[in-house]
C-alpha cells in the first residue's frame, strides 16, 4: 500500500503507510504540542485546543447481511462530543470487497463508535481491523 495523505495543511500532515500513521508538523508548530502514544493508540494536543486521537480497532467478524458496533476507547478525552471520527480499513481480512459500509459517531467525550455493515448476503467478513482518527477540542 502506498502512503496516503489523510490530512494535509500548511501546519499539519497526517499520512498512513500500511499500519503506520505518522503526524508531521511544521517547525513553528512543533513546540506547541503534547504528543503521547499509549499501547498503539496515541494523541496529539495543540496549544490552540485542538486534539487528534488515533489508533486501530480489534479484529472483528461480521456475519452475512449483518452489522456490528465497535466501541473505541479514546486515549484522551475531548471537551464535548463535537468531534469528528474517520476510519479506514487497516487489515481487510476476507470477503469485504464490495459489501462494506461504515458509520462513525462520537459516543462520549472519551469513546467513539463505528457501525460496520456487511451487505454481502452469502459471505461472512472475517478478521477486519480499522484505523481511526478523531479530531476535536480538548479545551
Amino acid at each position: 500500500m502506498a502512503t496516503v495523505n489523510l490530512i494535509n495543511s500548511s501546519d499539519i500532515e497526517i499520512t498512513q503507510n500500511n499500519d503506520d500513521i505518522t503526524l508531521h508538523l511544521s517547525n513553528d508548530k512543533q513546540e506547541e504540542i503534547n504528543n503521547k502514544v499509549i499501547g498503539g493508540a496515541g494523541y496529539t494536543k495543540f496549544s490552540d485546543g485542538t486534539l487528534i486521537c488515533y489508533g486501530k480497532t480489534s479484529s472483528v467478524n461480521i456475519n452475512a447481511s449483518a452489522e456490528v458496533e465497535i466501541d473505541i476507547n479514546l486515549p484522551q478525552s475531548y471537551v464535548d462530543t463535537n468531534y469528528q471520527v474517520f476510519v479506514d480499513i487497516n487489515s481487510g481480512g476476507t470477503n469485504w470487497a464490495g459489501g462494506l459500509a461504515t458509520k462513525c459517531t462520537p459516543n462520549l467525550v472519551n469513546k467513539a463508535k463505528i457501525i460496520v455493515g456487511n451487505y454481502i448476503s452469502n459471505s461472512q467478513i472475517q478478521n477486519i481491523v480499522f484505523n481511526y482518527i478523531t479530531i476535536g477540542k480538548w479545551k
